[in-house]
């Protein structure tokens, strides 16, 4: 997957306090596919999930 070298940070809360969750894509302007991983973490390379665009739910549609 390439990506762009923008970063986006966000918060999502969990039961276990505050997760710090990051994004990229592999186009600014139309992406295909979202990486979601967790900062400065030590399994950077195994710890990651990432989404098709056009399968992906939004989180307010999810609930």
């Amino acid at each position: 997957m390439s990506t762009t070298d923008a970063r986006v940070g966000s918060e999502i809360p969990d039961e276990t306090g505050d997760q710090s969750v990051e994004f990229l894509h592999d186009d600014r302007v139309d992406p295909d596919e979202v990486t979601l991983f967790t900062p400065g973490g030590d399994s950077i390379a195994t710890e990651w999930i990432t989404a098709d665009v056009r399968t992906a739910v939004a989180l307010d549609d999810a609930r």
